[in-house]
């Protein structure tokens, strides 16, 4: 098997192994996350607040934030007005429209304005008195559970950019550091060198430089889907780039990409070429490094920020003078040598190898210690390390890290300075010494290399938050009444136990058990139950469990205030245990009518459809059709294409429906409040629902 075949391979299961480790992780790093309320989340208030308060763990930008309430129908109610408080970007004042006694939910969507990614939860809470306890009442059927992956679609994408930007920086350094000063001692003509790498020099450069535009433009392009819960044409379509671009992400993003298009002119050029060019396109690529590190986790931190910053840069630049270098080394300069004469191949050598050897076992230990302050500031404790995905992909990356130091210590220590000796007096002899030499120090760059991607797949992840994935509808039990969910998880048995099935204020149990030990456990860290409404994807809760006693955690609070279906997460934290045992439950929750929205879908009847079609020829039928194929009379003079309205049905309910034709989409479709009522809206759902395929 070829040398290229086994590094392949080598890489690939490096890969595996570790996407395999950190995929485990209970959660992933925060970006603005809601860390505390004022009412407290699932807590009861006996009047309604004026105002509601939320505080967020970064600086918010309100441009792409959004605060709705909803009933316990589901109802949509409000769009909440809110403010950022005076001097505290991390804290936005809410104002709460009257509203009478019930139960209800707040979906909060959030940009941060320091990575410009967004975070979204529901906020519940309850007007009216107290509720009682029932939890001693006798337990229902268990219900089944579910384990649900974590896509992980976007970490490739952030591996192809740091690879692209790291290679193209490490090109450079690698150029101006140890290239020119190597041939200078050696004396051996510029003139020459460049003769026999211009072409893979160009093109790996070319190559780079394209992939990193490209992926960045795309970043653009996720980060304003993802902020605006748009499809791609949507996006492309509406005001929502130039929103996300006024942002203090996108001020970041759009000089990020003009330096890139500067860099791409001086290499399309190639007057990176000349000793002035070569220190311009390093200037260059430093400050595009620089940008990624303003829209950092690093820049989000409040304590010793442009410290925080710095070190990162410093991260930044000692990954492209090592990563960008051995890249170079392995796809540039090792192939040269090969077309230049014995005798002066390795007086190059002699002095390429050594150079690079002592620059990249210097990089890797600032990379280290940088990285390690960077770990000590974004981690808050050793359990974090191990039980999180940012804190695994950290610890993996400082092991692949510690290995490197070791393989690269063999060729710094060991081969390079024997290699050295040797290539001042070139013998017969010592010919056949030297190439055995050089072969080893290949070698041990390929290993290098290796670590090198692994290094920048768990580089990628740092950067992401990912986001899980939902799970395949169960049947779960639902009644009035205490109802019981059993699962296990780690070895340990987790009993839920809730009051109700029915929306407002409840009661949970969490009892944990050791079947091998046949004992309850109570002595775990933390016991989290987390509530997600299937219905929207409108975010997640979080309520910590307190301990009862003889194995029972127990928290209460409206925590589930739509009906529908929702998903229930009980994680429990362990001392010396590196992960969380955690079980997922599939609810079902009813309406104040004993109804879930899957057992109330609307029912339409002839004189709405009628009166639906009506209204539909008056306003809809211009632009979508008689039919709702986006193909009505006026369809060809305007700039965007009419929505397919049969095409679409399948994936919308009709609240997604009405808010559309109410507010309108932007640039696509205006908005008709004013001009038809809602429930007029709902009489043109009601036909659009029975147009033929």
């Amino acid at each position: 098997m070829s040398q290229h075949k086994i590094f392949f391979r080598i890489s690939f299961g490096l890969l595996l192994a570790g996407f395999l480790i950190v995929s485990l992780g209970a959660s992933a790093f925060a970006h603005a996350y809601l860390q505390k309320t004022d009412p407290p989340a699932g807590s009861t208030v006996a009047t309604a607040p004026e105002h509601l308060q939320f505080y967020f763990s970064e600086d918010v930008d309100s441009k792409f934030s959004q605060l709705t309430l909803f009933d316990s129908d589901g109802k949509k109610l409000a769009d909440l007005n809110f403010k950022l408080a005076p001097n505290d970007p991390l804290h936005l004042d809410a104002t709460l429209p009257h509203v009478s006694d019930g139960t209800y939910t707040i979906a909060w969507r959030v940009m941060s304005a320091v990575d410009g990614h967004t975070t979204k939860g529901t906020y519940p809470f309850r007007i009216g008195k107290e509720s009682a306890s029932c939890l001693d009442a006798p337990p229902a059927t268990p219900a089944k559970t579910e384990e649900t992956p974590t896509p992980w679609a976007r970490v490739f994408f952030h591996w192809l950019s740091f690879f692209a930007i790291i290679g193209l920086a490490g090109a450079f350094f690698f150029q101006a550091l140890v290239i020119q000063p190597s041939l200078q001692k050696a004396g051996f003509p510029a003139e020459h060198w460049a003769s026999v790498t211009v072409t893979k020099s160009q093109r790996f450069l070319l190559i780079c430089w394209v992939l990193f535009i490209l992926t960045t433009i795309l970043d653009l392009i996720a980060q304003a889907m993802s902020n605006s819960d748009s499809s791609f044409s949507q996006v492309m379509q509406s005001a929502v780039m130039m929103q996300l671009l006024s942002t203090r992400f996108g001020l970041i993003w759009l000089v990020r990409i003009g330096l890139a298009l500067l860099l791409g002119l001086l290499i399309i050029l190639k007057i990176h070429k000349s000793r002035a060019g070569l220190w311009s396109s390093l200037g260059l690529s430093a400050l595009v490094l620089l940008s990624i590190s303003l829209s950092s986790h690093s820049a989000a931190l409040k304590d010793g920020t442009v410290l925080a910053i710095f070190v990162d840069w410093v991260h930044l630049l000692t990954s492209a003078i090592w990563i960008g270098g051995l890249f170079q080394l392995m796809s540039v300069a090792v192939p040269a040598l090969r077309l230049i004469p014995e005798t002066n191949r390795y007086k190059l050598i002699s002095q390429i190898a050594p150079r690079f050897s002592s620059l990249a076992f210097a990089s890797v230990i600032l990379l280290i210690a940088t990285g390690v302050y960077s770990a000590l500031r974004q981690v808050s404790s050793w359990e974090a390390l191990f039980t999180t995905t940012y804190g695994r992909a950290i610890a993996i990356k400082h092991v692949l890290l510690i290995f490197t130091i070791a393989v690269a210590a063999i060729h710094f220590l060991n081969i390079v300075p024997r290699l050295s000796r040797i290539a001042d007096s070139i013998t017969q002899a010592t010919a056949e010494q030297a190439k055995s030499l050089i072969r080893r120090f290949r070698s041990l760059v390929s290993v290098e290399a290796v670590m090198v991607v692994a290094v920048l797949f768990f580089a990628g992840i740092l950067t992401l938050v990912p986001t899980a994935s939902q799970p395949q509808d169960e049947t779960a039990l639902a009644r009035t009444g205490p109802l019981t969910f059993t699962g296990q998880s780690q070895g340990l048995t987790i009993i839920l136990t809730m009051c109700s099935d029915q929306v407002g204020d409840n009661e949970f149990d969490v009892l944990v058990s050791d079947p091998q030990k046949n004992a309850p456990v109570a002595d775990a860290l933390q016991v989290l139950v987390g509530f997600n409404y299937l219905g929207q994807d409108l975010g997640g809760l979080h309520a910590i469990a307190a301990l009862k006693g003889n194995g029972h955690y127990r928290t209460q609070g409206a925590f589930m205030n739509l009906a529908g279906d929702w998903e229930a997460t009980v994680s429990v934290r362990r001392a010396g245990q590196a992960e969380d045992a955690s079980v997922k439950f599939s609810l079902k929750i009813k309406d104040k009518n004993g109804q879930t929205h899957a057992e109330s879908k609307p029912q339409y009847d002839a004189a709405m459809i009628e009166k639906g079609q009506l209204l539909y020829t008056q306003n809809c039928a211009a632009c979508h059709g008689d039919s709702g194929r986006g193909d009505g009379p006026a369809a060809p003079t305007l700039k965007y294409k009419p929505a397919d309205l049969v095409a679409h049905r399948g994936h919308h309910t009709d609240q997604d429906f009405l808010w559309v034709v109410r507010d309108g989409t932007g640039l696509t479709m205006p908005g008709f409040k004013g001009k038809v009522s809602e429930e007029e809206i709902r009489q043109i759902i009601a036909y659009i629902r029975q147009l033929k395929e």
